[in-house]
């Protein structure tokens, strides 16, 4: 699969005191999709773009806990369990260490397994962030401009969540010329910053 796609420039708000002018940075190699027009429900459009970047930047992936602690109290807890154990019945706790001995060959042995995929998928996510970051670009957000409104999609860095922002037309005062289609746009720290400004 090949993907060519190029952005102009970056995604930008100018604040000029009396209006906002918003302007979304597209893959220039589509064709032309553009609306203009001035927003007319200023703070909900806000509030609502705004839960959007929380989408984008939503990253779920399972982060391992410091587990210190508990595994101290773990093994007290265990110590004194065995204790109980081995004076109630004593071939049952050598029974259970024998298979708890196996249990942790068989965990070391999947892991053991398993280590080199993990490893070579935190590599490639890490290469493509530091040296292919344009691959990225594939899951920015789109926005369509639609004959019945335009609404914005996007999806998780981590690829777990969507969200999907539909504002009609009932939004916008003075809708001047608009291009259908689909494209995406480059929804960065900084725009987020210029829609907080947005009252």
């Amino acid at each position: 699969m090949e993907v060519n796609y190029a952005y102009k420039g970056n995604t930008a708000v100018v604040d000029r005191g009396d209006r906002t002018q918003m302007s979304f940075s597209p893959d220039t190699k589509r064709e032309p999709t553009f609306f203009i027009g001035e927003l007319r429900q200023n703070v909900a459009f806000r509030e609502a773009i705004s839960a959007l970047h929380d989408v984008v930047v939503s990253d779920m992936r399972f982060k391992p806990k410091d587990k210190t602690a508990y595994k101290e109290w773990a093994a007290q807890q265990l110590q004194i369990d065995w204790q109980l154990v081995a004076v109630q019945r004593q071939e049952v706790a050598s029974r259970i260490k024998q298979l708890q001995e196996e249990l942790k060959v068989l965990d070391n042995n999947h892991f053991q397994r398993m280590r080199p995929y993990y490893d070579a998928r935190e590599r490639f996510r890490r290469y493509v962030f530091e040296k292919q970051v344009d691959l990225y670009f594939l899951f920015d957000p789109v926005i369509t401009v639609h004959p019945d409104e335009i609404f914005f999609e996007c999806f998780s860095v981590d690829e777990s969540s969507y969200g999907r922002l539909g504002a009609s037309y009932e939004v916008f005062k003075n809708i001047d010329e608009f291009a259908c289609g689909t494209t995406n746009i480059d929804y960065s720290h900084d725009l987020y910053q210029e829609f907080q400004k947005i009252r």
